[in-house]
């Protein structure tokens, strides 16, 4: 794939980010948004509280993903996550065929 990319980040408070970006695949080996070679991220991450952090983003091509993860730090050394992602599109419009998935992890560092 020969992708150019443009893209960027920015502060929109204390602890909260948001990042864009538009690719395009000039050898046309992938099909995005209608029909194109163009593909479009948006996503967030933010520091809620002392030690829980939410990211979520959303991935517009061929078809229209919506995925999250929040993490816990309950102690230094322990991590717990919970995760999922979906079809945006068919959340609305087809919620039978959403896609949906989830899932959690806990890690543990010594």
């Amino acid at each position: 794939m020969n992708l150019v990319a443009l893209g960027t980040s920015y502060k929109i408070a204390d602890h909260k980010h948001h990042s864009a970006e538009v690719q395009y695949d000039f050898k046309k080996a992938n099909i995005g948004m209608f029909g194109q070679p163009l593909f479009v991220r948006f996503g967030a991450d933010y520091a809620l509280q002392n030690n829980l952090n939410w990211n979520w983003g959303f991935n517009f091509g061929k078809g229209y993903t919506f995925s999250q993860r929040i993490d816990f730090k309950p102690l230094d050394n322990i991590k717990v996550s919970f995760s999922d992602r979906g079809d945006a599109y068919n959340a609305f419009f087809d919620l039978k065929n959403i896609n949906y998935s989830w899932g959690w992890a806990i890690e543990f560092n010594v």
